[in-house]
């Protein structure tokens, strides 16, 4: 994890401060919650709602009811991949830690621990990436459950529009509502969740639309302006994750945001059940009741320490009238 030549050098002038950087929230389970399975693949059914049928109910005296009909599903499947990542801890970094003449090294330097951080880490960066390519395909979404705001639409856009019918060229809180009514149409049920990119959030919460309404009363709106003018009424996370997609240490950083420009809204159930109504999940299959178990073993003929994390899921949207998408939301 660490090269052992480079723990001896700490400036003793400097050993009560480090940089790094944390990682940024996730928010891949919170989209897509764990469902656990005892598999590596199965079915699952998907119920539509020919429950919402109006029959003939009216019997006459000595007749028989009208017979209802059964409810129609189908089925979809799951299949979980393994995800497994491994890092090596050397006898020398973990002597030269340990050793007098490091002694000024900063304290939270635990090789082991960080070995198992960085790995379990590396694997959740990965579930994030694969949550975000998920919800941010359009051909995930049922039609009329995307947006693609370009142009002046976009709610970075803050000029004033002389023609159109609202103040302002972007209109968030009209695109958030026509989603929210949306999937109240197509569901039976509210949007209880709304995601952002970071840029999105920003280009939305500063809005001068929001502004404007809150004027005389405080300096800015309450960062849940959105909520009170739109109608949703449900939790807000924000992806902030990103990524160096140089794909290797040595190479020049080239960080991406995983949530790009977009948003969204979904229906998200957190917890599992039959016949509930979520948009998407990520099934894991557990080792032994672990999710994410750390193996540890010697390798003696290297004079080091291995250890690895492994993960078993499948990421998948189960309702596609059950989110929403808007693509580009900001510039």
């Amino acid at each position: 994890m660490y090269d052992p030549k480079k723990l001896a050098t700490f400036d003793p002038i400097l050993t009560g401060f480090s940089l790094g950087y944390q990682p940024q929230e996730r928010i891949g389970e919170i989209l897509f919650p764990v469902t656990e399975v005892g598999t590596q693949s199965g079915s699952y059914f998907i119920f539509d709602r020919s429950n919402w049928l109006i029959y003939p109910d009216r019997r006459e005296p000595g007749t028989e009811p009208n017979m209802i009909q059964g409810r129609k599903w189908s089925t979809d499947v799951f299949n979980v991949k393994e995800h497994a990542l491994e890092a090596e801890v050397v006898d020398e970094e973990r002597e030269e830690v340990g050793s007098a003449s490091s002694a000024l090294v900063p304290s939270d330097i635990n090789p082991e621990a960080d070995a198992i951080e960085d790995v379990t880490g590396a694997l959740l960066l990965r579930h994030e990436k694969l949550v975000a390519d998920t919800v941010r395909n359009v051909a995930n979404y049922a039609a009329g459950h995307t947006a693609t705001l370009s142009g002046s639409a976009k709610w970075s856009d803050y000029g004033q529009s002389a023609t159109a019918p609202y103040p302002f060229n972007s209109n968030p809180i009209q695109n958030i509502r026509d989603a929210n009514l949306q999937i109240y149409r197509d569901t039976g049920r509210y949007p209880n969740l709304m995601w952002f990119s970071f840029d999105a959030w920003q280009a939305l919460i500063y809005h001068p639309s929001f502004v404007a309404r809150w004027a005389g009363i405080q300096a800015m709106p309450p960062q849940d302006a959105f909520k009170q003018l739109s109608g949703f009424n449900g939790r807000v996370v924000i992806g902030e994750s990103v990524y160096n997609a140089a794909q290797n240490v040595d190479l020049a950083e080239s960080i991406t945001s995983l949530w790009g420009k977009d948003a969204g809204m979904a229906i998200v159930e957190p917890l599992s059940g039959q016949r509930t109504k979520t948009w998407g999940k990520t099934f894991v299959r557990p080792y032994n009741g672990i999710r994410r178990p750390v193996f540890r073993w010697r390798v003696d003929s290297h004079f080091k320490d291995m250890f690895a994390v492994k993960y078993r899921y499948d990421c998948k949207i189960v309702s596609n009238v059950a989110g929403y998408l808007f693509v580009g939301a900001s510039a």
